[in-house]
């Protein structure tokens, strides 16, 4: 983003980084730091750490052991690791764990990678107390991702491959039946998955490729394409996400790995660590999960409490889950004012509330302070009194943490900063965006001219379905007069102008690529204003009292969207103490214009399959299930426009491939491709999309025979794409 010399409004700033938290400062362990209710349990004699830990119940459970000599052994326990069974016959020499994990009956699964050429693998039983039966024969296997593997509520063993055989580049799962039966269920051709995995949801078993394969459910032997990246939903649980995977019905899943700091020597800077742990998070609504303290490793839900381990713990919890505290370190009182008013609209919106971090605040105030002397937005100059640091990120390690988000205002201060940042498109999240965690928000030291800022830190909530806001009772500001970058001059360049001051901006937030249709008083007509892909900025102010709908839409994946309609008041109980005020008109002085965009979309049209089908008997051009799946990739978000061409033959004359004639019946054959009446589209986001088409245009099916798809991508700013085209398909009569 652009950053402004001399901003006379909040100055927003995204940045990469690692993911903070202020409790990690020790280092990153999987002791509990947050609560008592986790204890942690014996690991198995002679073990250096644990490779995978699964688990029973509370008390029941199989650790696959890594010990400092000799081969690795599987042991189990029944009381909690007070005493540990090694599991005799389960190896014989040579041989590897490949996977362990929980099965139904009180059993476990182990996949034994055999010795032998070509390399097998065989699946084995083992009952609590460690009796190992054969499941089945050995069969070939090939790359096997540790962990990978889950059991089906019937007891079916899923063993997922990349390839198998190697030679043949195919993959999918290999199932077992507690009878030995063995099922090769093989992955859609032309895909090539580094990873494979099995994962037991509450919406049945699925297999998820990556990178960027997407996530798969079986039909008879074949694994079939759900998205690329799907947010799965139902009866209001979250079922899957990548990296987010829930295990007990939908109240709690696992989040995605987290980065922490550890502070250096005296004198030195903090280092940044990757732990491949985890957060555990709890339902909060039916839009979203707020993960919970303290890090942990793979957790397992037990019906009354939790089970957590990494290589080197296992951690026990009989209760609830700890709740996070008010604030992490002791805060300042503008610190806390500012999240006062942060935390009052979150409320209004049925947000959870904001976390306060002492650390944060501090690289807050630092930056504040530094700006308020020398005037350089969201940099610093080496040298220069105050400096801490070039660039947010700096500026956090130099305090002892990391941030991901650095938002400014200068000239308002406390609660009334806050409402400079909450009115506008690009401020917003920091603070009211439903994944936003933890923050440390300051102002400048003294006298004179406030600047405020605020670092971000984790996110903490997991969105699973939309939320907008405003929603329900707004009592932000009604209107805004400028932001940096200018959300005008974005409207401008694609062809939708708008004057300051403009109304209140109106976001919708969801788990996929969201697109605002736009907002309407309830009962009157539609707002005048521009939509931003997911923010739509009124032309004029918010009327305080009157109650408007807001409406949008957003990616499924697969090619399915969701729409969602909203409805919110605005101020109907006037300004709240020590905010609410409309922001004096200003003007934007960023360092240096935006260039306009001028780079074209690049479009690739990478597969369609069938390529023989009926066209459906009616509906509209994009479908849901069956038909045709076309699958395209794109260099940026841009809605694609496809046209169909009709596959002909054609007499060539002239240098061109005209339409057979009498007089052309000996020139030579050629194929003419005819561009046919009509076209659909698609808003498409960046990367791999898929979409199914039914083989009707215009509401009617196209004729039998021969056709291939014309596809231009055009931008936000009206950049379109070189054309590309599908294969050639073929319509049955």
């Amino acid at each position: 983003m652009t950053t402004p010399a001399k901003p006379r409004t909040g100055t927003a700033k995204r940045f990469g980084g690692s993911l903070p938290l202020a409790l990690l400062l020790l280092g990153l362990c999987f002791a509990p730091t947050a609560s008592a209710e986790f204890v942690s349990a014996p690991l198995p004699p002679g073990a250096t750490s644990i490779r995978t830990l699964a688990v029973l119940d509370g008390s029941t459970w199989a650790a696959q052991v890594l010990p400092a000599t000799g081969p690795q052994r599987v042991s189990v326990t029944s009381n909690r690791g007070v005493t540990w069974t090694d599991v005799a016959g389960l190896l014989s020499a040579g041989e590897t764990i490949a996977g362990l994990a929980a099965a139904p009956g009180q059993t476990y699964r182990a996949v034994i990678a055999l010795t032998g050429t070509p390399a097998k693998v065989q699946v084995k039983s083992i009952t609590r107390g460690g009796t190992v039966t054969n499941l089945g024969a050995p069969f070939v296997r090939s790359s096997l991702s540790q962990g990978s593997i889950a059991v089906d509520d019937d007891g079916t063993t899923w063993v997922p491959q990349s390839f198998v055989p190697l030679q043949t580049r195919t993959w999918g799962v290999v199932q077992v039946t507690t009878s030995g039966q063995i099922t090769d269920v093989t992955g859609p051709a032309g895909l090539n998955p580094s990873a494979v995995n099995a994962i037991r949801t509450p919406d049945g078993m699925r297999v998820w490729a990556a990178p960027s394969a997407g996530s798969f459910r079986v039909e008879g032997t074949s694994l079939v394409l759900e998205g690329p990246e799907p947010v799965l939903l139902r009866d209001g649980q979250l079922v899957f996400r990548p990296n987010t995977t829930s295990y007990d019905g939908g109240e709690h899943f696992l989040a995605k790995p987290l980065r922490g700091v550890v502070r250096g020597a005296p004198g030195q800077p903090p280092t940044t660590h990757l732990r491949f742990g985890a957060r555990i998070a709890t339902r909060f609504d039916a839009r979203l999960f707020r993960a919970a303290p303290p890090i942990l490793g793979a957790v397992v839900s037990t019906g009354t409490g939790f089970v957590a381990s990494s290589a080197t713990a296992i951690l026990v919890n009989d209760g609830d889950l700890p709740p996070w505290p008010a604030s992490i370190g002791a805060v300042l009182p503008d610190t806390t004012a500012m999240l006062a008013r942060a935390n009052g609209l979150r409320a209004d919106a049925g947000l959870p509330p904001l976390i306060g971090d002492a650390l944060l605040a501090k690289a807050a105030r630092n930056h504040a302070n530094y700006d308020k002397q020398w005037d350089e937005g969201h940099f610093e100059t080496s040298g220069r009194a105050g400096f801490t640091g070039i660039e947010p990120g700096s500026r956090c390690a130099f305090v002892g943490t990391t941030c991901n988000q650095e938002v400014m205002y200068r000239g308002l201060s406390g609660s009334n900063a806050v409402d400079g940042w909450i009115a506008t498109p690009f401020h917003r999240p920091a603070l009211l965006g439903p994944r936003a965690g933890i923050v440390g928000p300051a102002q400048s030291d003294g006298a004179g001219q406030t600047t405020s800022v605020m670092e971000s830190g984790e996110n903490l909530q997991e969105l699973v379905a939309e939320v907008g806001y405003p929603q329900g009772t707004y009592r932000g500001p009604l209107a805004f007069h400028g932001e940096s970058p200018d959300p005008a001059g974005d409207c401008a360049r694609i062809g939708q102008p708008v004057t300051y001051p403009l109304g209140a901006a109106v976001t919708l937030f969801a788990p996929g690529a969201a697109l605002m249709t736009g907002v309407r008083e309830v009962g009157g007509a539609a707002l005048p204003g521009c939509v931003l892909v997911d923010v739509f900025l009124p032309e004029h102010p918010l009327v305080a009292g009157r109650t408007y709908e807001a409406s949008g839409s957003w990616d499924l994946g697969g090619g399915a969207r969701r729409t969602h309609t909203w409805t919110f008041t605005a101020r109907p109980d006037g300004p709240p103490s020590g905010g609410g005020l409309t922001l004096p008109p200003f003007p934007l002085l960023p360092k240096t214009t935006p260039p306009r965009d001028s780079t074209r979309p690049r479009l690739t049209m990478t597969s369609m399959s069938p390529l023989r089908f009926r066209a459906a008997a009616r509906g509209s051009s994009i479908v849901k299930r069956g038909s045709s799946r076309v699958a395209f990739t794109l260099s940026e978000r841009a809605r694609v426009r496809f046209e169909v061409e009709r596959v002909l033959a054609g007499r060539r004359s002239g240098g061109r491939c005209l339409t057979p004639s009498r007089a052309a019946r000996r020139a030579a054959r050629c194929t003419r491709y005819v561009l046919m009446r009509g076209a659909f589209a698609y808003t498409a986001k960046s990367g791999r999309n898929t979409i199914r088409f039914s083989g009707r245009l215009r509401s009617r099916k196209l004729p039998a025979g021969r056709h291939r798809l014309r596809a231009v991508a055009s931008d936000s700013a009206r950049n379109a794409s070189l054309p590309r085209r599908s294969s050639v398909f073929t319509i049955m009569r």
